[in-house]
């Protein structure tokens, strides 16, 4: 038996479903045990244990191309425009590694809903729209981003014949670094803008967004107050190192 096998034959035994985001992961109880596991404890085997977990969930796809599933529920009112969010998220590249958590930076993001400062992707995982329904305080949704509702206005290289224009739109990560599973520091931001704020990508990969709605905390003001300015890419060529 691997040890991927076993450790989730013993994660699935657990007796109550749950959610919670934990350092380099979102659990999502049973279907989410590999995925804990995959970015805690497998190093290398995160991004294999992230695609079958992927594989698990029953993902819609929505007329906007997002891709999306309710992994709990909220309770109490809608979110509307012009109310300001709170949420904690964690940005995983599809079928690739952990860029940064929020809850694990201890640095929930917080913006103005129909401000147009996020990408499209992230306000239509909250608001909803169509076929989608808002996110209520305390719910928690994943989605699968594509480029067009992500950082880039075009499809990609070979759908233009020229690399992505880049939309500097939120949530950038900040300058924060964490160590992976193997030990190895990992700086957020470049790791982020290497993938999604490069135009010298041919094209940007899927972005894998968990999102839980916080309700707005006590000390809302002061957060607001001491958070450091937004990160934006400042090069025009995007990230020369790796």
């Amino acid at each position: 038996m691997t040890l991927v096998r076993a450790a989730v034959l013993l994660l699935l035994a657990a007796p109550v479903p749950c959610l919670r985001l934990v350092g380099d992961a979102v659990a999502l109880g049973r279907r989410g045990a590999l995925t804990a596991l995959g970015a805690a404890a497998l190093g290398p085997a995160a991004a294999v244990a992230e695609a079958r977990l992927e594989d698990t969930l029953q993902m819609r796809t929505s007329s906007s191309g997002l891709q999306w599933t309710d992994l709990k529920a909220g309770q109490g009112g809608e979110v509307q425009k012009g109310d300001r969010i709170w949420v904690e998220y964690m940005m995983t590249r599809r079928g690739g590694a952990k860029i940064y958590s929020t809850k694990q930076a201890q640095q929930p993001f917080s913006w103005v809903l129909g401000d147009g400062s996020v990408i499209d992707g992230l306000e239509l995982m909250v608001s909803g729209s169509g076929d989608i329904p808002p996110l209520r305080p305390g719910g928690a949704r994943r989605a699968i981003v594509p480029q067009v509702l992500g950082y880039g206005k075009e499809k990609g290289f070979f759908s233009s014949g020229a690399p992505t224009e880049i939309r500097n739109l939120q949530p950038v990560p900040p300058p924060y670094v964490w160590t992976d599973g193997n030990g190895d520091k990992v700086d957020a931001y470049l790791r982020f803008k290497n993938m999604y704020l490069n135009e010298n990508r041919l094209d940007q990969p899927d972005l894998i967004l968990d999102v839980i709605l916080r309700a707005p905390p006590a000390n809302a003001a002061e957060l607001l107050e001491s958070a450091p300015p937004p990160t934006v890419s400042t090069s025009p060529f995007g990230l020369v190192e790796p």
